[in-house]
């Protein structure tokens, strides 16, 4: 089958993908909560075949709805691209601070999961934030330059741009010399 016959076959089955990953999921839990699916001795194997099942229904319908939603323009899509590998190097550096300042509190699994999670992603982006406004830092964590034109991206063209304004004002003041 051809690559993006394939692809166009995944986002025309999403809804169908999508109800039978939820119907198969109902299946697991049925089952691993004690019931039983089939009274006989394949009650494994079709336990076996119902997670693997799962497993796919779920990914094609992250897949055909990934391409349904996240193929649309979108601004924050936009804005989160140009950090991709900023978050990638940030992440990884303050999942380890966090982490080993919170071990010694002795927290439940889940709180500390929770308060790493969160922490990442707020870090990550503060990080972001910061460091897309430092020229000379952007380029170390990936992140690409501005475009000259965009009015939020960056606030040296503004300084530039407002001196030269000061610059011309007070030549047609004093009718002396630029800047």
């Amino acid at each position: 089958m051809h690559t993006v016959s394939l692809w166009r076959l995944i986002r025309e089955c999403r809804k169908l993908a999508l109800g039978l990953a939820v119907l198969s999921l109902c299946g697991v839990y049925f089952q691993f909560g004690g019931g039983v699916i089939i009274n006989s001795g394949v009650n494994e194997s079709v336990a076996n075949y119902l997670w693997a099942a799962n497993a796919w229904l779920w990914l094609m319908a992250v897949l055909g709805w990934g391409q349904v939603v996240f193929t649309q323009p979108n601004k924050i899509i936009q804005y989160l691209n140009g950090g991709v590998f900023c978050y990638y190097i940030l992440h990884q550096s303050i999942v380890i601070v966090v982490g080993a300042w919170l071990a010694q509190f002795q927290l439940s699994v889940g709180l500390e999961f929770g308060l790493i999670l969160v922490a990442t992603i707020l870090g990550c982006g503060a990080g972001y934030e910061s460091l897309r406004r430092v020229p000379y830092l952007r380029a170390c964590f990936g992140i690409s330059a501005p475009k000259q034109n965009h009015p939020n991206n960056s606030i040296i063209p503004y300084l530039n741009s407002g001196l030269r304004t000061v610059c011309e004002t007070v030549k047609l003041k004093n009718g002396g010399p630029s800047c």
